[in-house]
């Protein structure tokens, strides 16, 4: 239920994720690594953060990056009080999703991983727009960036999708 859920109860469930995978002999933890898109990279970035050692590397793809701001300056007062929850951008969000993000700067977290990322994004994609982009490449120890031409908020054309895929396998070649 979105009324109960949070960027932090996401990156809770990423943590989980990683101690069921640490639990199966199969799975070789060295060679983890945390991929996330729009809401799911602000949560990915969140996640590396907080779990520095357990991503060997990690891939932000048009990564949400400026919803803590636009939490406080665009999300309207009743979203970020409401017990039962309001209708923001197709979800219902309700103070739960705003408790902890009001006053978070993810790009204060963001230092504390320190292996290989790759931001992907694209060039008419006004939610991860490129002051943001380079504000994240600029906070990551090791950032490559890849910019997608024509690329907007999803990768919804085919060709920007295919583009943006292949750069994602190549870096997870090199980097895993």
């Amino acid at each position: 239920m979105t009324t109960e859920m949070s960027v932090f109860t996401e990156a809770d469930d990423v943590a989980a994720v990683v101690e069921a995978l640490n639990r199966w002999s199969f799975v070789d933890t060295n060679r983890l690594a945390l991929l996330g898109c729009s809401q799911g990279g602000l949560v990915a970035a969140i996640a590396s953060s907080q779990m520095p050692d357990a991503f060997k590397t990690l891939v932000l793809v048009y990564p949400a990056l400026l919803i803590g701001e636009h939490a406080v300056n665009v999300h309207p007062q009743e979203a970020r009080t409401s017990q039962q929850g309001v209708m923001v951008m197709g979800m219902m969000l309700s103070h739960v999703y705003y408790d902890r993000l009001v006053g978070y700067h993810v790009f204060d977290e963001m230092p504390k991983y320190k292996q290989p990322v790759m931001i992907v994004y694209g060039d008419k994609d006004p939610i991860a727009a490129g002051d943001y982009m380079e504000r994240a490449k600029n906070t990551y120890r090791q950032c490559e960036v890849n910019v997608i031409p024509d690329g907007a908020h999803g990768f919804p054309a085919s060709p920007t999708h295919v583009q943006a895929n292949d750069a994602i396998v190549k870096f997870l070649k090199k980097t895993l």
